[in-house]
């Protein structure tokens, strides 16, 4: 009754993602955040036993010459990946020059489908694929800022590291007095103005309308900084 788009940008570790009207951006130590969603990343991962019957040759899908196949529950090869297939139909268009699928339409009907209560219900799967080979440019989306802001400088031997909503986090092999002593010397590098802080391992810098604290303490013997950027 509802659908919803997902749409993610992966730059390197910059990640961006929009679900609804709202962009946001983290970091990522994957290189691809796919890697265990197999929904987006291999769509075809849960249907991939599926045989089709050749309908017709050199159809022009998504300006790509393909073969249609077309298939249903008495050729699927096995059972889809997700659940017992009562019913199934099917249309795959499998590109003659890069064998791979440009077009992929289906509707299944059965349990366990998404769910393993056992569940009757119908599953539908679009997919489509354009501008093979084709040159891109990856960019981030306009406005919005990268979860690494420029003017905030990271230690050399950050690890753990994480970001996202405005908050940085990251461990190191220095002690906390080491750790403050950075921040204190290199965030006016960037243009930060300290203010006073009365709490110990508490600093606090603003720029503009920008403040940002920064909080360094430890835990199991390393050094954690959390850092936290926001406007006022």
């Amino acid at each position: 009754e509802k659908s919803e788009t997902l749409e993610i940008i992966q730059i390197e570790k910059n990640v961006y993602l929009k679900s609804g009207s709202e962009w946001i951006s983290m970091l990522s130590e994957q290189s691809d955040v796919l890697e265990y969603n197999p929904w987006l990343r291999n769509p075809f991962s849960m249907v991939e036993a599926n045989r089709g019957k050749l309908v017709q040759r050199n159809v022009v899908v998504n300006g790509i010459k393909t073969d249609h196949y077309a298939f249903d529950e008495h050729t699927l090869g096995g059972t889809l990946a997700t659940g017992n297939v009562s019913r199934a139909k099917g249309d795959v268009w499998v590109s003659t020059e890069f064998n791979v699928i440009v077009k992929y339409v289906t509707h299944y009907e059965g349990k366990n489908l998404l769910k393993a209560e056992g569940e009757e219900g119908t599953l539908d799967i679009t997919f489509e694929l354009s501008d093979i080979n084709k040159p891109i440019t990856i960019e981030p989306p306009a406005g919005v800022a990268p979860p690494l802001p420029d003017d905030i400088p990271l230690m050399e031997d950050a690890v753990d590291l994480s970001a996202a909503f405005g908050m940085i986090s990251f461990k190191t092999n220095q002690s906390e007095d080491e750790a403050i002593a950075f921040y204190q010397t290199k965030m006016p590098v960037y243009g930060w103005k300290q203010e006073e802080t009365a709490i110990p391992g508490y600093l606090s810098f603003a720029k503009g309308a920008r403040q940002t604290t920064v909080l360094v303490e430890t835990d199991q013997g390393k050094t954690v900084v959390t850092i936290m950027v926001g406007e006022d």
